[in-house]
């Protein structure tokens, strides 16, 4: 039976929205009427949950302003500043919708989509469906649109993630159903403040069983070279997080069923990613000393493919953290 609130014997929720909102004043406005305003889904099939993470600017009496004209849009108040994750996941506790979109409070979503969006996640019974988006560069007119797989096929999420060339792990690309987030005890990880689609991202594909990608750009990313993440006040809580992040998905592939080798490495990719970024975040040597103590330190299995650059980097972040430190440091950006 499905797991999701029935307005009357014609009409249920078919989408809630989640809204974590913090110190977005000049956006939160966009964000919330890109919701109402030209979407081809009747007031009565979808919710607006707004999650109030104590935000101390004057967001939220834009948003009651809001939520005074449309009764989809309701609040949350968090009893403190808990961060972004435990905001989406006190959403999701109130979350009524067949699937669950989050949306960042600085971002928009395209028009007339949520209808045809619903529409294909649930005519293919899909647990997991990512849609493409485009980067919007806040200080100029670029645009960058991302697009993963033109293919339509119904995968697994693991075969779903081995396909994709790149692959931005985001939560707010897809829509989630929400009986099965609630199968598969699926919520975010409130430890990690910063950081956290790291972690969430990965073990939401690998636990669908049903992933296909929907074409069109839907949401619009606000990029903000200068924001919140871009800052260097909260090094140290962000290199902290990264590493909660790779012993989460350690303790994830561990305990997880792994469809093949490709899909095991493809994890410790992920690993390698959090420790590369903790590394080049912090001198930190209490950090460095327990990520050398971590069972999966030395990293391994760093790409997929075998390529010379690949393994330098390997080499390099296995046998000197300071050496790898010293040279993220000189580039600023090191891939992987």
């Amino acid at each position: 039976m499905r797991n999701y609130a029935v307005i009357d014997k014609f009409t249920f929720m078919k989408i809630s929205i989640i809204i974590p909102v913090y110190n977005t004043e000049k956006y939160i406005y966009r964000c919330l009427i890109s919701c109402l305003k030209e979407q081809d889904i009747t007031p009565e099939e979808y919710e607006i949950i707004v999650v109030n993470d104590c935000t101390p600017d004057n967001s939220m009496s834009i948003v009651k302003d809001i939520s005074n004209q449309y009764p989809q849009v309701r609040i949350i108040q968090m009893p403190c500043n808990s961060g972004q994750p435990a905001a989406r996941n006190a959403g999701l506790n109130e979350a009524q919708g067949e699937y669950i979109f989050f949306l960042d409070s600085d971002d928009w979503i395209h028009p007339h989509v949520l209808q045809s969006m619903y529409t294909y996640a649930s005519t293919h019974q899909l647990d997991l469906m990512p849609f493409g988006f485009i980067l919007s560069h806040e200080f100029d007119d670029e645009k960058y649109c991302a697009v993963y797989n033109n293919s339509q096929e119904i995968m697994t999420g693991q075969s779903y993630c081995l396909t994709q060339k790149i692959f931005l792990l985001v939560p707010w690309a897809a829509l989630y159903r929400r009986e099965w987030m609630l199968e598969n005890k699926l919520k975010f990880n409130e430890i990690i403040r910063y950081h956290e689609d790291e972690e969430f991202t990965p073990r939401a594909y690998f636990m669908a069983k049903r992933v296909s990608y929907f074409p069109g750009p839907c949401y619009e990313y606000r990029f903000k070279p200068s924001g919140t993440n871009s800052t260097s006040s909260k090094t140290y809580l962000r290199a902290h997080c990264y590493f909660t992040a790779a012993k989460s998905l350690y303790n994830f592939q561990q305990n997880y069923s792994m469809e093949s080798d490709k899909a095991r490495q493809y994890i410790n990719t992920r690993i390698a990613y959090c420790i590369k970024m903790a590394i080049s975040l912090s001198r930190e040597k209490n950090l460095r000393k327990a990520i050398k103590e971590s069972e999966f330190y030395p990293l391994k299995d760093l790409q997929l493919s075998n390529k010379l650059q690949d393994k330098i980097k390997l080499f390099i972040l296995n046998h000197s953290m300071s050496a790898y430190y010293f040279i993220s440091s000189l580039t600023q950006k090191i891939h992987f």
